[in-house]
């Protein structure tokens, strides 16, 4: 699974491409929502990996899928191919520290305990 942030800056994505080298769109959906919503990529290869870097219009505590394709002929079929998939989710906290309870139970007793 990949963390990505809340932001309005770029953001880079790393992913292993299966069968097919070449990735032109990715398709976003927000398995909240069900919304999906695709864009035209331009991946670098770096070694055994490719790249990407775009901004995300992604909430804060949503997972989403990342289907990575290909536009184009293989086998004489003109379609989408599908060349990686992944899951993502969304938080601004860092992986290290990452609470689910984040900012929303504080002690203000000193009879209530709260495990994490």
């Amino acid at each position: 699974m990949i963390v990505l942030k809340s932001s309005a800056s770029n953001q880079e994505v790393s992913f292993i491409p299966t069968r097919i080298d070449d990735a032109n769109y990715v398709f976003i959906k927000n398995e909240t929502t069900n919304v999906e919503t695709s864009f035209k990529i331009n991946c670098k290869k770096k070694s055994f990996f490719s790249t990407f870097k775009m901004v995300f219009d992604l909430e804060e505590g949503h997972f989403y899928s990342f289907k990575i394709k290909y536009y184009g002929v293989i086998d004489n079929v003109l379609d989408y191919h599908l060349v990686s998939n992944m899951k993502v989710f969304c938080t601004n906290q860092l992986p290290d520290s990452y609470s689910v309870n984040n900012n929303e139970y504080v002690n203000r007793s000193e009879n209530i305990i709260f495990y994490e």
